[in-house]
């Protein structure tokens, strides 16, 4: 979050807010039918941070573009990898932040 920004900027490309409610997260994602709306920090209305973001616009994108930039494949980005994580349905950030003694 930039603090003391400008409120209207022509760079971002995602806002995380929280609201008081899902209906509120309905409502704004009815509002600006022209973003991406979605949830993190739990499954579906549980979700605690709402995101907004433009479409098409998503981390496997960003990894796509850099992976084409460096000449590379998923795969043998993981094959370096010290640790992959799992499926988040799976709880797999949970589990491999466990494994670095993140948590």
């Amino acid at each position: 979050m930039i603090f003391d920004g400008e409120l209207y900027r022509d760079d971002v490309n995602k806002i995380s807010y929280v609201l008081g409610s899902y209906q509120d997260f309905l409502d704004t994602r009815g509002r600006f039918p022209d973003l991406e709306s979605g949830t993190w920090g739990g499954r579906g209305s549980d979700g605690a941070v709402r995101r907004s973001r433009i479409k098409g616009i998503t981390k496997a994108h960003a990894i796509d573009r850099l992976l084409a930039h460096l000449g590379a494949n998923r795969q043998n980005i993981k094959v370096v990898a010290g640790i992959v994580a799992g499926d988040v349905e799976g709880d797999g950030l949970a589990r491999a932040s466990e494994r670095l003694g993140l948590m």
